[in-house]
């Protein structure tokens, strides 16, 4: 289960709204059905915070957050990702288990909405690619 969490262009930043727990399925319909268009009008209006929507996985310290942007006719998603896995260090040749951090400025619906499926599907090296 996932602990959905959404910000809203009416609230200020660091406040949220929990959605409660969801299944896989389900957060990505709530990604689906969710009017962006209208909210990021909004947010553009009223200058406090860009619509965001976080995916917690509590049990496995796993975390998916999208924050959209731009316009009514057209939106963008930042988005990060962390998880637990192997981290590189010292120019790569070391490599160590600790959190994978991922980021992205300009997913576009589909990508965004990608992501989200490789989230929930454990898809660790699809998510990598998709954020690279």
């Amino acid at each position: 289960m996932y602990r959905l969490t959404m910000e809203y262009a009416h609230h200020n930043h660091g406040e949220s709204e929990d959605l409660g727990l969801f299944g896989a399925e389900e957060a990505l319909d709530y990604f689906d059905k969710f009017d962006w268009k209208l909210e990021v009008e909004r947010a553009n209006e009223l200058q406090r915070v860009s619509p965001t929507l976080s995916i917690k996985d509590e049990q496995n310290s796993r975390l998916i957050w999208l924050s959209a942007y731009g316009s009514s006719s057209s939106h963008d998603f930042v988005s990060e990702c962390s998880f637990p896995g192997m981290v590189s260090h010292l120019f790569g040749l070391v490599k160590k288990n600790g959190m994978v951090f991922l980021h992205h400025d300009g997913f576009n619906r589909n990508d965004a909405r990608k992501a989200i499926q490789c989230f929930v599907a454990w898809s660790e090296d699809e998510l990598r690619r998709l954020y690279s």
